[in-house]
Formats: C-alpha cells, structure tokens, sequence
C-alpha cells in the first residue's frame, strides 16, 4: 500500500520538469562507467543512480552535512588528480555556484579525454538557495561556456515549454495555499499534466518557456584536434542544409567552420536559410545571384568557397548529403597519408572506380591548393560532372583517393534508409554518410519519370507529394542515426 500511494504522490504531485530528469537519467544511464564524481547529488526523485554499475561512485558535496564521500568545492577540486574521473553528474548543481565557468574547467580537468559530463540546471524557476541561488543560464550560454571550458555538447535538451512551466508554477502557488483549496487544487494536477503534452508541439511561443537544461557534453582533447572547413552550395534546398549542419554539430570532432553559397534560390528557400543559419555556431552564408545551371553553377560557387579555407582539411558536401558517424572527420583524417590525399564518396557503377565523387568527400587542403583544381566542368554538353578534372590531376601527380563504399537502396536492403531510395556509404561496416537520392529540389529528379507534356502536367503534383514524403522520412532517419551516434 506504501508503494502504491508513492507511486500516486510521484506522478500526482512531483513537478513536470523533475519528471523528465528522471526520464532522462534513466535513458543515458548507460554513460556512467568507471569512475563517477557525482557533484551535489543527493538522491531525489525517482532515478536510482547505477552505482552497482560502475568501478567506484564518489559522492562529491561542499556541506559535510548531507555526508557525502568526499567534501569539496566544484570551483577547487585539488582533492581528485588530473584525467582520473570517467563520468561526472551535476544535477540542479551551477546555479548555486558563484563562479561556474571555473567549475567547469575544473570538471574538464579531473576527466579524461572523451569522457562524459552530465549537467541539469533550471532557467524559468523560483529562487532557491541551496545556500545560495546565483543565476540562470540560456542555452546559448551553456554552449559558450562549456566549449570555453573544453567540452563539446552531445545534447543540449529543453526540460519543458510554456504548457509544463506555467503548470509547475501553479503546482508550487497551490502548495502554499490552505485546506481545503490546496485539496481542490489537487484535482486538477491530472489535467495539467495532459495539457503539458502540448509542449511537444513545434511552436516557436511554446519553445521560449524552458524551465530547465539537460546537457550531455563530451571533454575534447584539444592538442590533438585538426580545424577543418566545409562547404556546401545551397539551391532551394534550406531542409536539407538544416539537417547538414545538424549532423556536423553533434558528430564532428574537431572545429569546423561551415561555409554556404546560396547559388540563386528562391527568396523563401533563402529567407528560411538565413533564420536556419542564425541556429548554429560559425556558419557563413553568402548569396550569389548567377544564370549558370547545373554542374557549372555548383563548380563555380564550390571555386568561390575554396578560396575561403584556410584549414588543413576540408569537406565538400552536397546539401542532400550528411555525414551520419560520430567523428566522422577523425576517422577519415586518420586515413589520410603521404598518397592518399582525399576520402569520399564512391562512384555509381558507371563511373570511374578508383575515385571519389563530389557528394561527400574530405580533402588536405595543401594538395587539393598544390594542384589548381577547377571544379567547373570542361564541357557542360557531355553532362561531365563537377570536379570532373579532379580524378586525372591527383593520379597524375601519383595521389590516390580512398573510397567510402556505396551501397544503393535500390539492391541494397540491410541499412537504415531501406525503404527509401537513397545512397549508403560505408568505412568497413560502418555507414559513415548517406546521400538523398530525389535529388535536393523537387524539380531535380521525378519520382515518377514520363515523358510528354501532358502527363507531366498530371503526374507532376503526384512527384511532388512523393519526394516531399521520402524527403521527410530520409531526414527523419537522419536525426534517429545521430542520436544514437551521440549516445555511444
């Protein structure tokens, strides 16, 4: 009876946002390994911390009265050695600490190189000192500091919207009130929870009402780390540019700048590009109005984004394509050598096999610079490729380019995107990049191909509703890999 009715005060009377902590805790409890310092946390809600599951748990508190493992402040953790921690938790721990950027360098000291920090904060919450309460941050500022500190963020989750915020505020006004009020309150705790369901919703309005931030972060090694550049040419395809730099920021290793000509899309294609662009860090985005078509139009904004790299590597990709293995760049950088000089994408069969295509592809720049590549096609009326030039110069000079294998979905029904026609790249057994295969615009392929104007004018809305409709479960596809990716 004791279990049942703290399962009934769990669910009527705990707040949405400790809810979904729980919620989250459970899902990545998989991330505590080894040696966890568990910073300020003392055991609330429902989440049973693992401690069965690791080498050795260190409950970590600067108040010797809620008798933690070892007393110490986050800001000064001269206790715990360099490199020696696996996992840190710091749940509802930083808004009470007056100096958290030092607290998380401290943080990234005491882990080991890419090792797993664990942080929930609350943002639209009452003060509450524990002793003390000294500030909220915004998610923008949780980026900032932790990559000043050191740390790449894996997940950075929004605990809640307006719906769950405004009713967790009204659950904390109803507990401050008298019998029986507080009791006629009670009753309406079920609704609020349903209508919090609302929160889910893809509303701008909703969205701004956080009440809190789950972040994952990884700590980075910076001495081993390689900047690199990457560049893509956007036409009427700002979806999928979206999901491009999606995948980049939470697979990429190193530092990246992105680099994106708009080569002549619609303005609302362009307009929805420019507020896409705002989302992510260190993406420059630049208009070209042209009348060139085709490969020759794609070729002379890719010469135009060469020139900006000023890294010793670079990608090239093409919108519809995405890089889907965490740390795809250190793994295809780790392949590059004295001969091989580029990774990517392999041909269809028709194509020469002995070296990339252009879909998605990493180059050393030093190379590529050394030996005046020209991506615009030599004649564009035999339909020759951009970078068609690249394949002869590089084996001319006795440089190789490495393949990433193709698998096409058409044969191919053992891979993510099965359902679909697409393309599946692989390093060994691991799919390391897909490329959409309707093309990135809906004018640039059919799904349905016939010939004449008249059942072109009857089939045409009929390829529209198709490729919006694989475009829609490739993308989605796309977000399922990467958040599996980052959870390894």
């Amino acid at each position: 009876m004791k279990r049942f009715l703290k399962t009934i005060n769990y669910h009527l009377l705990t707040s949405n946002r400790r809810k979904m902590l729980d919620r989250l805790l459970e899902k990545n409890q998989h991330l505590f390994k080894g040696v966890v310092l568990d910073i300020g946390g003392r055991d609330r809600g429902r989440f049973e911390k693992p401690r069965h599951m690791v080498k050795r748990w260190i409950f970590a508190d600067i108040n010797p009265d809620h008798k933690p493992n070892m007393i110490l402040d986050v800001t000064n953790m001269r206790k715990i050695k360099s490199k020696t921690i696996d996992t840190i938790l710091t749940t509802e721990l930083f808004e009470h600490v007056e100096n958290p950027e030092k607290g998380l360098k401290e943080c990234a000291r005491v882990l080991k190189n890419g090792s797993k920090i664990i942080i929930s904060s609350p943002y639209i919450y009452p003060i509450h000192a524990d002793p003390y309460d000294f500030q909220r941050w915004s998610d923008q500022k949780w980026q900032n500091e932790l990559a000043n500190a050191g740390f790449k963020i894996n997940e950075l989750i929004p605990m809640g919207g307006f719906f769950s915020t405004f009713f967790d505020f009204s659950k904390i006004f109803n507990k401050k009130l008298i019998f029986p009020f507080r009791w006629i309150g009670y009753i309406f705790y079920p609704l609020f929870d349903l209508i919090s369901l609302f929160d889910k919703l893809p509303i701008d309005f909703i969205q701004k009402f956080p009440n809190g931030y789950f972040i994952i972060a990884e700590k980075i090694d910076s001495k081993n780390q390689s900047p690199i550049s990457i560049l893509t040419v956007n036409y009427n395809s700002a979806d999928f540019i979206d999901n491009l730099l999606l995948t980049l920021e939470k697979l990429t290793y190193n530092p990246y700048e992105v680099y994106i000509i708009d080569n002549g899309s619609e303005i609302s294609d362009y307009q929805k590009l420019k507020k896409i662009v705002l989302k992510y860090k260190n993406v420059d985005l630049q208009r070209l109005n042209t009348k060139q078509i085709g490969s020759m139009a794609h070729g002379t904004a890719l010469n135009m984004l060469v020139k900006k790299v000023k890294t010793k590597y670079f990608s090239i990709l093409d919108a519809d394509a995405s890089w889907l293995k965490k740390d795809w760049d250190k793994i295809l950088i780790d392949k590059i050598d004295k001969k091989v000089k580029l990774i990517g994408t392999q041909a269809p069969k028709l194509k020469p096999q002995d070296f990339p295509l252009m879909f998605a592809i990493l180059f050393e720049t030093q190379a590529f610079k050394d030996l005046k590549i020209d991506f615009r096609p030599k004649d564009a009326a035999k339909m020759q490729d951009t970078g068609f030039e690249m394949r002869g110069k590089y084996l001319k000079a006795g440089l190789k380019g490495l393949n990433l294998k193709v698998k096409n979905t058409r044969e191919y029904k053992k891979g993510p995107f099965k359902k679909l026609v697409c393309a599946e790249y692989y390093l060994g057994f691991d799919l390391i990049a897909s490329h959409f295969g309707r093309g990135s615009c809906p004018k640039a392929k059919s799904v349905i191909k016939i010939s004449g104007r008249i059942f072109n004018f009857i089939f045409q809305p009929i390829n529209l509703l198709l490729w919006k409709r694989d475009k829609k479960r490739w993308l989605r596809i796309c977000k399922k890999i990467v958040e599996k990716e980052i959870r390894k």
